[in-house]
């Protein structure tokens, strides 16, 4: 993944989810490393909350709101209950095509 986020020229990475649903969010390579001159090196950092719900909320925090997408003319968001990840999964790509915000 390395490789294909260098050829990219991705600048950040945010990692999201706490130590129970993403290891890596918790481990030191994924903390601040200082930048070297001639190595390519995204800044990182993780976002998460005790709860899927809390990480969502430190998400909107963070990033705040941005362009929303319309269906009918009509400013729409997609709802997910979060009692089972594969919801807003699912809707992912729907969302990114639209500028749909998921909650």
């Amino acid at each position: 993944m390395s490789a294909a986020l260098h050829s990219l020229k991705v600048k950040n990475v945010v990692i999201l989810g706490g130590p129970s649903g993403c290891r890596r969010a918790s481990s030191p390579s994924c903390k601040r490393r200082p930048r070297r001159r001639r190595r390519w090196q995204p800044h990182r950092h993780a976002l998460a909350g005790t709860i899927r719900y809390d990480t969502m909320a430190a998400v909107d925090a963070v990033f705040g709101p941005g362009p929303v997408g319309a269906v009918g003319a009509k400013r729409t968001a997609i709802v997910a209950s979060g009692a089972n990840f594969p919801d807003s999964l699912a809707a992912a790509g729907a969302a990114y095509k639209a500028h749909l915000p998921i909650v």
